[in-house]
């Protein structure tokens, strides 16, 4: 499938501590795991090409019916905030697996990005279900 879309940056989505199972696989290019679905995700400028998930489960995944825009203006008088989404407009709220994000968030404790998503990966292979890779 192939999108348009305003204010996504998967490349700050991925790596911006959110989120630690996305896996960069080329330039502009993802793997990831949405809803017990592997999903690869590509974006050049604002044209993303997804696969492995439906367009319903896309969307709600990465909140692309928010208009963050609206958002934005709203806090348009913090400049604290003007700062913070001028640094990551392209990040999404994502509406992520609840035990998963609870098991992250847990982990997170005391511990960098890439350990993180090393520890998380490690329990999805020793408890989850085999999906890919």
């Amino acid at each position: 499938m192939i999108i348009k879309v305003k204010n996504f940056n998967m490349r700050q989505i991925a790596e911006s501590g959110e989120c630690f199972r996305w896996k960069k696989t080329g330039e502009d290019e993802y793997v990831g795991v949405i809803f017990g679905k592997v999903c690869y995700v590509s974006q050049k400028e604002n044209v993303v090409t997804y696969d492995g998930v439906s367009e319903s489960e896309f969307m709600w995944y990465f909140d692309l019916e928010r208009d963050y825009e609206k958002i934005w203006r709203y806090y348009s008088n913090d400049l604290v905030l003007q700062e913070a989404i001028r640094c990551g407009s392209g990040i999404r709220i994502l509406n992520q697996d609840k035990f998963e994000t609870l098991i992250s968030f847990i982990i997170s404790a005391n511990n960098n990005i890439p350990r993180i998503k090393k520890s998380v990966e490690s329990l999805a292979r020793m408890f989850g279900k085999h999906i890919y890779g």
